[in-house]
């Protein structure tokens, strides 16, 4: 795992050499894991960045919990109030997450698009950790070109210092596809359940076609491995290297005076 950060840091430019791609990403069945916590930094990341991988791991038995960071008011500006939408993808939030198999949620209703990690949030976060006591997180990967999702990153890697040694993380992708994932999980089987809870987004399905975007891109995922179906990709690696390596690409982006973007339309 260590070789992978290095190439992923040359891949991004953050090391010294050249850059030197990942190995072709591993196809696995499912990312090892008992004891499942996603963080999600709005309601829907989940069930687009890795809502097949989470049905599989329902099926097998595992504990999935998934914590929404941010309320995710500015996601539809044509709705009501933004008071009414977040009572609104709330809603969504629980029916998918019901045709997942998923029963526990959190919403710790952050304004949407003014995520930071602050001292009460990461206390927050780090009283989840320690209460679920996971041993594998998804949330989106550093590389996602969104404010909040960059943050949640920020916010992880705060509240997992100290952890246990043996949680893994399996980054995600949403707004920004990744680079270089070095697992495939094979979704075909579920890729049916995923969508079913995709349109159960109905007010950020009007806003981008989000069932046809991830349909592609896990069409994509499963061609690269050889697979005919569906697939998700990740980025998966020890929570201390990950962590390690997003620090890297977090002080070279700062050297660039590179920001995330926040526009209007990203929820």
């Amino acid at each position: 795992m260590r070789n992978q950060i290095g190439r992923l840091g040359r891949l991004l430019g953050v090391d010294k050499g050249p850059a030197i791609l990942f190995p072709y990403p591993k196809l696995v069945k499912i990312p090892p894991g008992t004891r499942i916590l996603v963080l999600a930094p709005h309601p829907d990341d989940d069930v687009l960045g890795c809502g097949g991988t989470l049905v599989k791991h329902v099926a097998a038995g595992a504990s999935v919990s998934v914590v929404y960071l941010t309320d995710g008011r500015k996601g539809d500006p044509t709705f009501p109030s933004e008071e009414s939408l977040v009572l609104e993808r709330q809603k969504e939030a629980r029916a998918a997450c019901a045709l997942l198999g998923i029963e526990k949620l959190e919403f710790l209703g952050i304004h949407d698009q003014a995520l930071q990690a602050t001292p009460d949030i990461v206390a927050k976060v780090r009283r989840i950790v320690k209460e679920d006591n996971p041993d594998l997180i998804y949330l989106p990967s550093f590389l996602d070109n969104h404010r909040d999702h960059f943050e949640t990153n920020r916010i992880l890697a705060q509240a997992g210092k100290g952890q246990s040694e043996s949680i893994r993380v399996a980054a995600y992708e949403t707004w920004t596809p990744l680079t270089a994932p070095n697992i495939v999980v094979d979704i075909t089987d579920s890729i049916g359940i995923k969508e079913n809870a995709i349109r159960c987004h109905k007010t950020q399905s009007k806003v981008i076609d989000f069932l046809w975007a991830f349909r592609g891109l896990n069409a994509y995922r499963a061609a690269f491995v050889r697979l005919t179906g569906f697939a998700e990709a990740f980025m998966f690696m020890q929570l201390d290297e990950y962590t390690a390596t997003m620090r890297q690409f977090e002080r070279r982006a700062r050297r660039k005076a590179y920001v995330p973007i926040s526009i209007d339309n990203q929820k």
